[in-house]
């Protein structure tokens, strides 16, 4: 039904979607067509019920509409006894004969269902994922169910673990972007500035108000994506300070260790800067860098720390 190198080529591309969520259609594609399918959809809802998940591939938009009020009727709860050691896989007919009894009105109901878009069975999978919530996958043939079909559940069944890691995988990273992109839109509306700064001193991210210090280029600038100060003094003083934090010396204020002036050719008032007191530490496996957190005061300017400036960022 499904050798190995076309098995391998369905889950290559649920984990390239598990990296990019934009990549998701292609992926369901590949495997309704793998499985010879007419239809497949992902059934279920956002964190904490939040919006539902409606990704699928060949599926009319009312049928998609009838399977998100089964799923907030629960009734692919049903499903959760057959997974986890079990057959993940329960098969429906629209003819109302299935393979499990456990609860007639849910199969009688799923079984209509069918029948009314013209589908002969479906197989139904649970996707489980207990921080995000469970999701589940439902594959649809419109051709009469036979024995020779058997070979499409046995290759859904090897690939179901990895559809299950990778939505897994999809929804941790789209959850981390979403908090990264608060973090972000929050500091932008602070009045001092903020820099987010690699091991390479490179510029990851910076504020309105770093930006138009940056771009005075007194004292401080940046030059080819990287963090540049006047003098080599200075300079170094920073790498320190990003590199390796600083040390507490006795029972002084940590935060006086942790900052540095930067004085400006144009005689005006300097910058304080500081340095987060803890970086966020590189990954174990992952491929991001540590990033040190910079914040930039400017004492030759007034600043606006007016209730109204940090509302905004609660717009």
């Amino acid at each position: 039904m499904m050798n190995d190198k076309e098995k391998a080529s369905v889950i290559e591309a649920m984990y390239r979607a598990a990296r990019d969520p934009r990549e998701w259609g292609a992926a369901l594609a590949m495997i309704r067509v793998a499985l010879h399918a007419s239809a497949i959809a992902l059934i279920g809802a956002g964190a904490k019920g939040g919006s539902p998940i409606s990704l699928h591939d060949g599926l009319p938009e009312e049928c998609l509409t009838s399977h998100q009020k089964f799923f907030q009727l629960k009734y692919y709860a049903l499903l959760s006894s057959n997974h986890k050691g079990k057959d993940p896989c329960i098969v429906i007919t629209s003819d109302k004969r299935t393979q499990y009894h456990q609860d007639y009105d849910f199969y009688d109901k799923h079984a209509e269902m069918l029948a009314r878009f013209g589908y002969q069975y479906s197989l139904c999978a649970k996707l489980c994922d207990a921080g995000c919530g469970d999701t589940f996958v439902e594959i649809f043939w419109q051709e009469p169910l036979a024995p020779d079909c058997q070979p499409r559940f046995r290759a859904f069944r090897e690939i179901h673990p990895h559809l299950e890691r990778a939505l897994q995988i999809s929804r941790r990273l789209e959850e981390r972007a979403a908090y990264k992109a608060a973090i972000w839109d929050f500091m932008g509306y602070s009045p001092h500035g903020v820099i987010a700064l690699g091991p390479d001193q490179e510029i990851i991210h910076a504020n309105k108000e770093a930006r138009r210090i940056l771009d005075q280029a007194d004292g401080i600038e940046e030059r080819k994506g990287r963090l540049a100060l006047g003098s080599r003094s200075a300079s170094r003083k920073l790498y320190d300070l990003t590199s390796h934090g600083a040390e507490k010396k006795g029972n002084g204020d940590p935060a006086a260790n942790l900052s540095m002036v930067i004085r400006r050719p144009s005689s005006r008032l300097p910058f304080v800067l500081m340095v987060m007191p803890k970086q966020l530490p590189a990954a174990t496996l992952g491929c991001n860098a540590p990033v040190a957190f910079l914040f930039l005061r400017d004492l030759d300017r007034q600043l606006d720390i007016s209730i109204a400036a940090f509302s905004k960022a609660y717009q």
